[in-house]
Order: C-alpha cells, then structure tokens, then sequence
C-alpha cells in the first residue's frame, strides 16, 4: 500500500511514538523507529543523503551544517525513505532542500515532496499555527519560532507565510537582486506575483543589497512597490529582508486582507 500524504503520514507517526508537543518531538527517535541510522560526517558534495538496504536504511549528514539544518536534512530524507524506496541513492544538496514545498516554482516531485515531509514533521501544522498565533509575518517572528521548533530560518519563514495569520510571500533573491523562487500563503490570488528584481527604492536593495547589512527593519510600502498586479498600488504591504548566505530573503505581508479580496473579486468578474 502506497504512503499517506505527508502530514497523515507524520500525524501516524507522532501518535505511534507518543509525541504530542514540541518538547517531545525528537527526530532520532523518529528516525530508529522507522529502522534509520544517522550519521554525521564532512560531506563535500551534497547536504545529506541517504541509503537503504531491504528494511533499514543509514542517512548521512554534513557535520558543517546548523543545528536546525541538520534536522531539516534528516527529516527530508526520512521523507525520501518512505515515498522513494527502491528509487536509488538520493544526494540532496544544499539547493534541493531550499526549495519550498509549497512554491509555484518546477521543481523535482520528490524532492518537493520530500520538503514538505519535513516541514510536517519538523513544524507540524496545528502545532505551528497555534504557536505563530497572533503574530507578526515577520522575521523577528521567525527567529522566535525557529528557536522554538529547532529549524533553520528558510523553512521557518516558508512555514510562517503558509500558516500565519495573513496573507504574505516570501521571496528568495540571489545577491544581485535577482528572484530565484517565492512561495505565498495558500489564500493569496494566483494573478498576483512578486516582482521579478529587487526594487531599487526599496529598504531591502538600499540596506542589504546597498550597505551589505544583514537585516533590514519592518517599514509599511504601497503593495506595487513588490506586488506585479495593475491594482496592487491599492494595497499596503509590510516589508522586511534578511541575507540569507549570498541571498536575499524577503517578506512581503499584506496589512489588510479585504482589499486583496476585492480585486480578487474584481479580477473573476472581468
């Protein structure tokens, strides 16, 4: 019988083990039950990979990596070894796991898949949507969050955007401003997409492209400035960017939902 979707999978999982809050969640664990070995070593090529022989299977990490790295890593090889048994050895680098498993970007099936695995194990939904309650979409909030569940930044602030309160994106610049990818809250408008460069008069290009900072403060900007839409001028977004590395993450959340509703309305009418 095939696997459940993700989040059945991990919701099977968890009450196996007993896990029932954060405090209890511990991957290792998670890992043994399912007759997983993991190991931690330099690794030059990839971020993790992982390989099986009939019913057990050893994952490998790089010893470089974060603490919330390394967790992520094994969590998306766990996913590997439930969807993609048999398929081959899976060398995942550092841009597969980057990868939102919710982004409109193409990517590999499985190794989106393998993402959102992780992302339900290592923050599963109701537990994350309870704790991000209330709370700002921004990444002050992220760092309090990733503290809290032991995740890296990215997947934190991808989590945060598709759970949170309100409608925001999230978008992954290279170092010269250029997108790379972006993924939204499951409710925001498919005809509405982030600007294609980082706009020149915007905090983010003057202070972290511009001055090399690493963190630029929450300022209110008209939605047009990021959003590609004729009307989105009629919107008020809340921008922020961190260097992520050699990126550049920005998050974009929209401070009043009802007006992105009315030209959603506006648009399915034309």
């Amino acid at each position: 019988m095939a696997p459940s979707a993700p989040a059945q999978q991990v919701a099977e999982l968890l009450d196996d083990l007993n896990m029932t809050c954060i405090d209890e969640l511990d991957i290792i664990r998670i890992a043994e039950h399912l007759n997983i070995e993991v190991r931690y070593e330099k690794l030059d090529a990839c971020a993790a990979n992982i390989i099986g022989v009939g019913k057990h299977a050893i994952i490998t990490v790089n010893q470089a990596s974060t603490h919330g790295r390394k967790r992520y890593s094994i969590g998306h090889e766990i996913g590997h070894w439930i969807y993609d048994q048999g398929k081959g050895l899976y060398l995942c680098e550092t841009k597969d796991l980057n990868v939102p498993w919710n982004s409109r970007q193409r990517t590999s099936p499985a190794e989106k898949r393998a993402n959102r695995f992780a992302a339900e194990l290592l923050m599963p939904r109701e537990w994350f949507r309870e704790a991000a309650r209330d709370m700002d979409i921004t990444f002050d909030t992220v760092e309090a969050l990733r503290e809290d569940f032991q995740t890296s930044r990215t997947s934190t602030a991808i989590r945060l955007v598709e759970v949170g309160s309100y409608l925001a994106m999230l978008v992954m610049f290279d170092r010269k401003g250029h997108r790379k990818w972006y993924c939204t809250s499951g409710d925001f408008p498919e005809r509405m997409y982030p600007c294609m460069n980082i706009p020149h008069d915007s905090r983010a290009w003057q202070d972290i492209v511009n001055a090399g900072q690493l963190k630029s403060e929450v300022i209110e900007v008209d939605g047009d400035l990021w959003i590609d839409h004729p009307r989105a001028f009629e919107a008020t977004v809340l921008e922020q960017a961190i260097r992520v590395g050699e990126n550049i993450l920005v998050m974009i959340a929209v401070t009043d939902d009802q007006v992105i509703s009315e030209i959603t309305e506006a648009d399915e009418a034309a």
